[in-house]
């Protein structure tokens, strides 16, 4: 899902008088019914300061998998960002080190950021770019 109801309530302005019921536990809930076995969704949302989207769609992610009774949940998700975009992937299988390793690669390659992943360690995190007050 990219970038699909970029602007709404969380950006205020004339966009916030619109619903949209694509970002819910429940959405995520029949969305995750949907993924075969090995499936991803992947959602990539424009990157806001302060960052609150990806927020959002963590813990609507986190609140939908723990509704169904998905032990450990948060090894399930990965975040990564580029220098507009945060892109959440949400994995029907837990995500493992060959996956672990191949979003490292991805983001390597592209410069990107990784966010989240299962076990990340703080110096994995924001390497290209490291959020300070007034920055990104």
């Amino acid at each position: 899902i990219s970038l699909i109801g970029s602007s709404n309530t969380a950006s205020g302005g004339f966009y916030s008088i619109s619903e949209n019921y694509l970002y819910t536990v429940e959405a995520f809930m029949d969305f995750w019914q949907h993924l075969s076995n090995g499936g991803k969704l992947g959602i990539t949302r424009w990157l806001k300061f302060p960052p609150r989207e990806i927020v959002r769609l963590c813990s609507i992610s986190l609140e939908a998998l723990s509704r169904m009774g998905i032990e450990k949940p948060e090894n399930h998700l990965a975040i990564i960002r580029s220098w507009g975009t945060s892109t959440l992937v949400l994995s029907k299988k837990e995500i493992g080190e060959e996956e672990i390793r191949a979003i490292k690669d991805f983001c390597d390659e592209r410069n990107f950021d990784t966010v989240y992943f299962p076990g990340i360690k703080e110096e994995e995190a924001n390497r290209s770019r490291i959020s300070r007050i007034g920055q990104i």
